[in-house]
């Protein structure tokens, strides 16, 4: 609409609640506009989030806008993959501190139990309780489970899942890279056709060497830094047993 020869745009963009609004806000109110003849003013209600916009050119509040919706989605994405973080949040906090202060009073309220005796409790109108036999076979059987697990099942998983020793897949798999680092005649680049000499690289537009008419490949071969590569159990077989007179 049309406001005092200007051209006026109200955009309304709800966020899921009242803090994502305020934090958008705030990003977006230190954000100025590069072009003056663009007005923008930013106001949040509650999880709703309030973009005015006046100019007196259309393709300058139309490019502001897109400006705008960019900017929304990053916001966006951004406070997505804080959401999923593990670093600390205001709600973890509170989370945290309450089951702080309800294991320290559960552990207060199981000592108590385990050590004040039943006459106590019986004087301040305490008449029944859970037998004592528990308080020293619950810890017992927790810490029993606790070492099964760390000493005997978490180690047969290992185990379980580890190939045999005869197994192929110990010196090589899929993943394995022990083919022999060399330069195939395929991966030559001719820089310049009247040249004899070859380029090593994939693209002869990406290369920035110069062309040297004189080039040792075997030379460059036994001189150049090879790849990271795993080494084959056959060459490593060889060099470690069998003796070359």
């Amino acid at each position: 609409m049309t406001e005092d020869s200007l051209l006026t745009i109200n955009v309304e963009i709800p966020f899921p609640t009242n803090r994502t609004a305020e934090l958008a806000y705030h990003v977006l109110r230190v954000d100025a506009e590069p072009k003056k003849t663009v007005q923008k003013e930013v106001t949040h209600k509650e999880n709703l989030l309030i973009v005015k916009f006046q100019g007196s050119s259309s393709k300058q509040l139309r490019v502001a806008v897109n400006s705008l919706f960019e900017n929304i989605a990053l916001i966006s994405e951004t406070l997505d993959a804080f959401e999923h973080t593990p670093a600390p949040t205001p709600n973890r906090a509170v989370y945290g501190f309450i089951l702080a202060l309800s294991s320290k009073l559960l552990f207060t309220i199981y000592v108590l139990w385990a050590v004040i005796p039943e006459t106590w409790f019986e004087a301040i109108g305490i008449t029944y309780l859970i037998d004592r036999y528990w308080a020293i076979v619950i810890p017992i059987f927790l810490l029993t489970v606790l070492g099964l697990f760390v000493f005997i099942i978490y180690p047969s998983l290992g185990l379980i899942m580890t190939p045999n020793w005869n197994d192929l897949r110990t010196v090589s798999d899929e993943y394995s890279d022990n083919k022999k680092n060399s330069i195939a005649k395929s991966t030559f680049v001719k820089i310049d056709q009247n040249s004899k000499s070859n380029c090593y690289c994939n693209s002869g537009r990406a290369c920035k060497k110069n062309i040297f008419e004189n080039h040792d490949n075997k030379e460059y071969e036994r001189r150049k830094i090879p790849k990271l590569q795993d080494l084959n159990i056959i060459d490593v077989s060889k060099h470690l047993y069998l003796k070359f007179e």
